[in-house]
């Protein structure tokens, strides 16, 4: 079976607010990203943890590296907004920790 490498790469602003995804899963380019590259999960591992194909996963980290600085900052952005939202909320076990330090 042949595969339309140019469609398993889809983005719609129904899906994950537009961010590129694999054709029929929820799972973002900068998803496999992080994964791959800043968790250190191979290709098999990510492929069972998540059911995907590994033609898929491989088309998806190419697409990656052909957009790796627009993705890149991606994550960074989002990161920075989580970082941000912590400090704006601190947690229940943040506030449970700090009172058992105090």
């Amino acid at each position: 079976m042949k595969t339309n490498l140019e469609t398993r790469i889809i983005s719609s602003p129904k899906i994950r607010g537009g961010k590129p995804c694999i054709q029929g899963h929820r799972i973002a380019i900068h998803d496999l990203a992080i994964w791959h590259e800043y968790h250190g999960m191979s290709v098999d591992e990510i492929a069972t943890s998540y059911d995907l194909q590994l033609s898929d996963i491989y088309i998806g980290l190419g697409y990656y590296c052909a957009n790796k600085a627009q993705i890149d900052a991606e994550i960074r952005k989002n990161q920075e907004e989580i970082e941000q939202l912590r400090k704006k909320h601190i947690s229940i076990l943040d506030e449970k920790l700090n009172a058992a330090t105090h």
